[in-house]
């Protein structure tokens, strides 16, 4: 796989992988999105019965090309959104294919792709992936964007394009679902590119084409839509993600690489889950992240009694976070956490609580029950974390490093990285490489 084309070249390796294994892969959309420079994932049809099946082909064929499952996201009862990484000269790249064996909308069947035989002979640029015939292709792509309200030039472009290969069959279609009088309208706006005639009638084609005798829920779908939420709750396709260290080893910059990596699409990693929730200690603390107290360790620690009364809010509202976390881990966010409860096991006085007997019992008792998926401790070197946070005392700096390095032999989920000055590029790489490591090992599982 070279850096150029590494998108087409997956599909092909991917199409024959599919073909070797008797099924069939016909490609759903724009072959223009089939590039390098395109952040759009893969549509394909794939002819497959039940979902297991393809989900082996697809373990059997991430080992047999040396990729990496990122994730897994059932999103309809049949449909798949799979992302893939694989590290191209030295740079992680991800590509994203939404799979399905029939289109469904909302586990209604919108249309059954199976029912219908396909003419076309010519498989694209010498690969196995098919193309659909032009009015079976304008039919999934132009439902698919009335479904989702998602019209803009480029879309109108691409139907335009399809209407001008087969014109008449794409008109009768329409015609049997708005009528003449409609279809004359909708057509022009197409030619045309004329994207304000949907959005001014997107609620009248979504009423129409969703009451459409052909969109349905079928008595055979039931026992898929059991099985469909069956998968949903037993499986969590979010990640969350830690982040421990000393103030100034440089855990916030780390985050907001991350961070702006995922919501810009840097290298296309925005692939890799739904949606991004930053959270600073937790998501029910006490004050704002952005007011939180810039020298912690200045205030006097609370007595005993205040201490464990606290210690039991933390542990209170951890119960309650840790349920709500799950329900956002369904909904396929990525959480990063600037600082977490066992946090307060290593630098208690940041919280203004006694280090005592009582504090080691709760460790060993509620510790691992609140641990994040993954947790990084950033060390740095102490002059740098001297250098940015002149307002902490040596010997304060030199214990809390050593405290910190000894939580990595705490759990297994815990990784040591040494982030050094102005090099920030080498603890980013380091924490993606764990990240899709955990991912992909928690995918294979995931598939029997």
């Amino acid at each position: 796989m070279t850096n150029l084309n590494y998108k087409f070249n997956f599909l092909k390796k991917f199409s024959k992988h599919i073909k070797d294994n008797n099924l069939s892969t016909y490609y759903l959309g724009d072959l223009k999105n089939i590039n390098d420079t395109s952040n759009s994932d893969i549509d394909l049809y794939i002819n497959f019965k039940k979902n297991n099946d393809i989900l082996r082909l697809i373990k059997k064929f991430s080992v047999k090309y040396r990729y990496k499952i990122f994730n897994i996201i059932q999103h309809e009862i049949n449909s798949f959104y799979i992302i893939f990484s694989k590290k191209v000269n030295g740079e992680y790249k991800f590509i994203a294919i939404d799979i399905c064996n029939n289109y469904y909308h909302n586990h209604r069947s919108v249309i059954n792709f199976q029912k219908i035989k396909y003419e076309s002979k010519n498989n694209y640029l010498n690969t196995y992936v098919k193309l659909l015939p032009n009015y079976i292709l304008f039919k999934y792509y132009f439902i698919k964007k009335i479904l989702k309200s998602n019209f803009d030039i480029k879309s109108l472009i691409f139907l335009k394009n399809v209407i001008k290969k087969d014109k008449k069959l794409i008109k009768n279609y329409l015609i049997n679902i708005i009528q003449i009088k409609n279809t004359r309208k909708l057509l022009n706006a197409i030619l045309n590119l004329n994207v304000s005639f949907f959005k001014k009638n997107i609620f009248f084609l979504k009423k129409k084409f969703l009451n459409n005798e052909e969109i349905k829920i079928n008595f055979k779908d039931i026992f898929k839509i059991i099985n469909y939420y069956y998968v949903k709750i037993k499986n969590n396709p979010g990640l969350e993600i830690s982040f421990l260290g000393v103030d100034g080893s440089g855990k916030s910059t780390i985050i907001k690489f991350l961070y702006d990596d995922f919501c810009l699409n840097n290298h296309g990693f925005n692939y890799s889950f739904r949606n991004i929730k930053l959270i600073h200690l937790s998501l029910f603390k006490l004050k704002n992240a952005k007011k939180k107290n810039l020298k912690p360790h200045n205030k006097k620690e609370y007595n005993f009694f205040l201490s464990f009364i606290k210690l039991i809010y933390f542990i209170i509202r951890e119960i309650f976070e840790k349920f709500f976390l799950k329900y956002l881990k369904k909904k396929s966010y990525m959480i990063l956490f600037d600082r977490f409860f066992i946090d307060i096991f290593i630098d208690p006085l940041r919280y203004r609580i006694k280090s005592n007997y009582i504090l080691k019992i709760f460790k060993v008792f509620f510790g691992k029950i609140f641990l994040k998926n993954i947790n990084f401790i950033i060390i740095a070197d102490y002059n740098d974390i001297i250098n940015r946070k002149k307002k902490l005392k040596k010997k304060t700096i030199i214990e809390l490093i050593s405290m910190y390095k000894e939580m990595k032999n705490f759990d297994k989920s815990m990784y040591l990285v040494n982030n050094k000055l102005n090099k920030i590029n080498y603890p980013i790489n380091l924490i993606k490489t764990k990240i899709i490591d955990h991912q992909n090992n928690k995918m294979m599982n995931l598939i029997k």
